[in-house]
This record gives structure tokens, C-alpha cells and sequence, in this order.
């Protein structure tokens, strides 16, 4: 269960920042969980309100939007793909070309927005 290391990560992030700008409480955290961060969104939730407890991001409202995986070959098709990991492996190549592709979006972790006081 690495939603705890991920979430641990966030938390001093988001932190850092709302440190930086003098802030005494943060409200709102807005995030993008690529898909192939492989995290179940509740048990981060859950993560991250334990790891929030007696710090200036306890009882923020969590926004968490999953991002698609996107990939994109090298005859320029990009597409989203579909992928559940407990079905299938997760196929590299075009579907339009069958070329080898590269992975543009789906790894991510990102703090889109951090509401502070």
C-alpha cells in the first residue's frame, strides 16, 4: 500500500508551500492522480486525512481528479488509453500503427491548487 508514501509526499508539499505564503490553515488541495500512479483514490484520501492531523492542512476539502493514460507513437498518433491493470497488461504500442510509443500523461502527481487562510 504505497498511497501512505504517496500521501506523505503531498502533505509536505502542500505544507511547504502554504508555508511559504504565510498561511495558518489550508482549506482546499486540488490534485491529479495520473493513472499509472497505481493508487486507489479512497485509500489516498484515507492516507492523506491521517497524515493531515494536527497540521495546517487537517480538515481540508480533497479534490482528486484521475488522469488517463495518453500515449503517443512516433508517426504522431496520439491516443487515450484504457487500461485496468487487474484485467490486462498494459500494451505499448499504437493502436492505430502498432509503432512503439511513449507515455505523455498517466504518471503524474501533481497539486493543481492549494486554497489557504
Amino acid at each position: 500500500m504505497h498511497e501512505f508514501s504517496v500521501a506523505g509526499d503531498i502533505v509536505e508539499n502542500i505544507i511547504v508551500e502554504a508555508q511559504k505564503h504565510h498561511a495558518e490553515k489550508v482549506t482546499g488541495v486540488f490534485l491529479e492522480i495520473g493513472q499509472l500512479m497505481m493508487v486507489e483514490i479512497d485509500q489516498l484520501r484515507f492516507a492523506l486525512e491521517c497524515l493531515s492531523k494536527d497540521t495546517l492542512l487537517e480538515n481540508a476539502n480533497i479534490h482528486m481528479e484521475t488522469t488517463p493514460i495518453v500515449i503517443k507513437c512516433i508517426n504522431g498518433h496520439e491516443e487515450e488509453v484504457s487500461w485496468d491493470p487487474y484485467k490486462k497488461p498494459l500494451e505499448l504500442t499504437c493502436p492505430v500503427c502498432k509503432n512503439t510509443v511513449k507515455i505523455i500523461k498517466g504518471r503524474e502527481c501533481i497539486i493543481r491548487k492549494i486554497v489557504a487562510e
